[in-house]
């Protein structure tokens, strides 16, 4: 007797959508969009490392299999790929610069040293904001624990949840995003969302407290601020992403980049966790090793 199909629910749980509310069977969903966070690894599993989290091989990207319906997978998907678009004909990500290894641009200034910035004229601003948006709410939502650092306030997430189903980011000053570029490229790799708070001086006596979650992905770092009630002032809303205006974009080579320090104290770290005085590096901590050439 031939077999029957199996039933397409098969290896697929069923659940409330965090994004539509709606009822359905869940589907994969990645979390950063696949096409940003891909390694060269001929599809054989990477190394994940983490700071008091041990050290685990898995594949490249990462996705929940609980967050979202085929419905609401859609409508990230769409925001997904218009955001990769806007970021690919602006040349702000290593993966749109062809075979060069470093950023050929009419629009990047520089000054003393190592300090340089870019002036860009994003005519699709908000698309790259609702993008930004979509992944601050991602994080915040995903129950999977490299995205536990990532805790937002309830009204925050709803508010997001909001923004993103209707992909409508609102005002660009209601969560500010800054952006940061690698103009040169350097070891690939991929690093989870950290939400952190540091003390912004524009001017002596003058300060203010924020946060923001830090997103890498292909050589592009965006702090998306956390809170419509960040009370900094229209100079510090200057250096984020706008459409009225060009965009300052900040840049730094790879080799003056915290994602350069980042890898340098993974190595280091990985090192530390999984060899002994009198051993030799195994198997994991050799690739990490590897990876970085020095």
């Amino acid at each position: 007797m031939p077999s029957l199909p199996r039933p397409i629910s098969q290896g697929r749980s069923s659940g409330v959508c965090k994004l539509t509310g709606q009822h359905g069977l869940y589907v994969k969903s990645h979390i950063i969009p696949a096409s940003l966070t891909r390694l060269p690894t001929n599809g054989k599993k990477i190394v994940e490392a983490g700071i008091g989290r041990g050290v685990k091989s898995r594949f490249a990207s990462w996705y929940d299999n609980e967050l979202v319906t085929r419905v609401g997978e859609d409508i990230l998907e769409e925001i997904d790929t218009s955001a990769i678009e806007v970021l690919r004909e602006h040349k702000l990500i290593w993966s749109s610069w062809g075979a060069e290894n470093e950023l050929k641009t009419d629009d990047l200034l520089t000054s003393t040293g190592e300090s340089a910035l870019r002036l860009v004229q994003i005519q699709r601003a908000k698309e790259l904001q609702i993008f930004f948006l979509s992944l601050l709410w991602r994080s915040a939502a995903s129950s999977r624990p490299e995205f536990s650092d990532v805790k937002l306030p309830a009204d925050t997430v709803e508010d997001l949840r909001q923004r993103v189903l209707l992909k409508d980011p609102g005002a660009f000053s209601d969560f500010p995003v800054q952006l940061f570029q690698i103009i040169s490229k350097g070891t690939l790799h991929n690093r989870t969302p950290l939400l952190e708070r540091t003390v912004v001086q524009l001017e002596a006596g003058e300060t203010w407290e924020i946060e923001y979650v830090r997103f890498y992905f292909d050589g592009l770092v965006a702090r998306v601020h956390t809170s419509r009630d960040a009370n900094v002032d229209d100079r510090y809303l200057g250096t984020c992403l706008r459409s009225d205006e060009r965009t300052i974009v900040f840049t730094h080579p790879f080799d003056a980049s915290r994602a350069a320090a980042d890898i340098k104290e993974m190595v280091s770290t990985v090192t530390k966790e999984t060899t002994t005085l009198n051993s030799q590096l195994n198997s994991i901590a050799k690739a990490v090793r590897d990876c970085w050439k020095t």
